[in-house]
């Protein structure tokens, strides 16, 4: 069994690993983001509910949560998207449109975090050619990220979508845990912030009992991210022995 583990993606359009997400839960196998944390997260409506509450402790200025997946250009298309969804056994929501700007991504890791501006070529700024530039970490935006980061116990890694809307208002589409990409911008610095608070909390539950290789995180080729990266706190934790 595990002593520890990191999960940076629990989500795959390719395989559902919730049963091992589940298995870490019920082994009480520590995680940087609790596996507790992890299998609420899995569900959307579960974390929807948490930032609706949210919204109505915290009020719309500070926490404007709304949600919006699918556009319906017209009243009768609206209609016709409702029913097709009616079919399935999945929930959905109906949400009015927001025109926006641009969008926008907070991100934290650890106490860390960061900002971006994301200017797409379609109505969802998240497809296609994204445009990404950094932002301002505003007392706002850290605010956010500070409420989302209690939920569900406790989320070291989490990232928080705005939508900037023509108006100038700002509105939360959608709050991810660890299963979040991370920005070209700074992806060197936000894998050291992800190594460095993954040691922390090794730490805090091993003290020095487990050596951990000094490693440098590598910036050219996405396979030997992966290889020299976070992946190698795993390889060092399953080489380790406790007393």
């Amino acid at each position: 069994m595990p002593l520890w583990v990191l999960v940076i993606d629990d989500r795959t359009r390719l395989r559902d690993y919730r049963n091992i997400l589940y298995g870490l839960a019920y082994a009480g196998v520590s995680c940087v983001i609790s596996a507790y944390s992890l299998a609420h997260c899995q569900e959307r409506a579960v974390v929807y509910g948490e930032l609706n509450r949210l919204r109505r402790e915290l009020g719309e200025d500070e926490f404007p949560f709304g949600t919006a997946r699918c556009a319906a250009a017209t009243t009768t298309t609206s209609s016709t998207t409702a029913r097709t969804l009616s079919l399935s056994n999945d929930y959905f929501t109906v949400e009015p449109f927001y025109s926006a700007d641009y969008d926008i991504r907070l991100q934290r890791i650890g106490e860390t975090a960061r900002a971006y501006k994301r200017v797409g070529d379609s109505w969802k700024g998240n497809a296609g050619n994204a445009r990404y530039e950094d932002l301002e970490v505003t007392d706002h935006y850290r605010r956010i990220t500070d409420h989302c980061a209690r939920l569900f116990g406790g989320l070291d890694i989490l990232s928080v979508d705005l939508l900037h809307c023509t108006d100038g208002t700002e509105i939360i589409l959608e709050m991810h845990d660890s299963a979040t990409g991370l920005n070209r911008l700074h992806e060197k610095d936000d894998m050291l912030d992800i190594r460095d608070l993954t040691l922390r909390r090794v730490n805090e539950v091993f003290g020095d009992r487990i050596e951990v290789p000094a490693v440098e995180i590598a910036t050219d080729a996405a396979e030997e991210r992966v290889a020299r990266g976070p992946a190698f706190l795993a390889q060092a934790t399953k080489n380790s022995r406790c007393p």
